[in-house]
């Protein structure tokens, strides 16, 4: 132990008469050893942001931290002082994680320790922009999304060697994809929904053009142009501020059939990005959601029940009829050959804008906009005299949302 000792030597003769020499001897306590500490989080659904963090003390300070995944390094991290600590993020799940510190003196000659860590997979992870066939744009915004979530892709195998096994079939036969926007600024969009095949897969067929659409924040059509560029679909509309999109994109997961056998980590991704072009965009927060392809299971996902709806603003007819209306807002006559009236009400005191669209989503002007008192109704003038026949929205942007009804100009 740490203190000062006397070293007494003698020769034959003894402790007298003899010779003697003595030496003092000062042993000083080392420094401790180094000791790493490691404690993993799990990850949260889909993200692959699961994280490994510790402290390390002992040794002589500063530290080096390794971060290590079944042998392969995956992170540094430098401690300046003994019980400093360190953090790895964005990491994917694993068991198979080892941290390793060592002391300023380095790998050789000074002080090391090791810590195995585990990052754990997300438990109860739910994917709810994927969903089974029969889900409609009221199920997704309205509806309880664990009701109708598609969990996992479950898929069939051919017979043989294990090593050379491939999909034979999948089920659900259809499935999908369903995604909301809501713009802080008005303007045209594009909005792709991307996405990303495992490893060694394709990606899953969108089924065509026709099955691609927009809808409005209560589930009516959109005006919108789509585009789709191998396995990833993009659809370009007029967007105003604060009304929420719902995009929807119907998949043909049969067409992963001849894929190899999956494993536990086989997972399709998909979300939604902002940008006219995919390798520039951006992502849209909560998009993502992931498939599992799994064998030895069959499609589980309840129907959707259907039974969530919104009022729709579409009118029945627009031939023969003298007015249309949508909710509190009105439109006369309909079909009209130069002017119109938009007419609506308020339920409160509030600011609001009146503008008109054509049938492609583009502003064709801005009718008014003003302060309207509850109860009270208000008429906006439109005047066709200078446009081309045709169908057109005209759209009441309030406090308390947006209403859009039709209007037919027809000489």
């Amino acid at each position: 132990m740490a203190g000062t000792y006397s070293v007494v030597i003698t020769d034959a003769n003894g402790t007298t008469g003899g010779c003697r020499a003595t030496k003092e001897v000062t042993i000083t306590q080392p420094a401790a050893a180094v000791a790493v500490t490691a404690t993993g989080s799990p990850e949260s659904c889909l993200l692959n942001d699961g994280s490994i963090s510790g402290s390390v003390s002992g040794g002589t300070a500063p530290y080096t931290v390794v971060l290590k995944k079944g042998g392969v390094q995956v992170g540094t991290a430098q401690v300046s002082a003994s019980g400093g600590t360190y953090s790895f993020t964005g990491l994917a799940p694993g068991a198979d994680y080892v941290v390793y510190a060592n002391d300023n003196a380095g790998t050789t000659g000074g002080c090391a320790d090791s810590e195995p860590a585990a990052v754990a997979p997300a438990t109860n992870c739910i994917s709810p922009h994927l969903f089974p066939t029969q889900t409609t744009c009221e199920n997704y915004l309205c509806g309880n999304i664990e009701e109708f979530q598609l969990l996992r892709l479950c898929v069939t195998l051919s017979k043989g060697n294990p090593s050379t096994r491939t999909i034979t079939n999948a089920v659900p036969g259809a499935m999908f994809y369903y995604g909301d926007y809501t713009p802080s600024t008005s303007g045209t969009v594009t909005i792709w929904v991307d996405q990303t095949a495992p490893s060694g897969y394709s990606g899953l067929d969108p089924q065509n053009t026709s099955n691609v659409r927009v809808y409005s924040q209560n589930c009516g059509s959109m005006s919108y142009t789509p585009n789709v560029v191998g396995n990833d679909v993009s659809v370009t509309f007029y967007a105003e501020a604060g009304v929420k999109y719902v995009i929807s994109v119907k998949y043909n997961p049969k067409s992963i059939i001849g894929s190899p056998a999956p494993t536990a980590s086989t997972k399709y991704r998909f979300e939604m990005r902002l940008g006219v072009n995919l390798g520039t965009s951006t992502l849209i927060s909560g998009s993502a959601g992931e498939l599992a392809i799994v064998t030895g299971c069959s499609d589980t996902t309840p129907p959707a029940s259907g039974s969530c709806t919104f009022n729709s603003t579409a009118i029945s007819s627009l031939q023969g009829i003298d007015k249309a209306e949508a909710g509190d807002l009105k439109a006369y006559p309909t079909p009209f050959s130069d002017k119109a009236t938009i007419e609506f009400t308020t339920s409160v005191d509030e600011n609001y804008t009146v503008r008109l669209y054509d049938m492609k989503g583009a502003l064709v002007r801005e009718l008014k906009s003003g302060a309207a008192k509850a109860g009270v109704v208000n008429q906006v003038e439109v005047d066709g005299r200078s446009l081309p026949e045709g169908l057109y929205l005209g759209r009441v942007v309030s406090n308390s949302g947006t209403q859009t009804v039709k209007l037919l100009l027809k000489r």
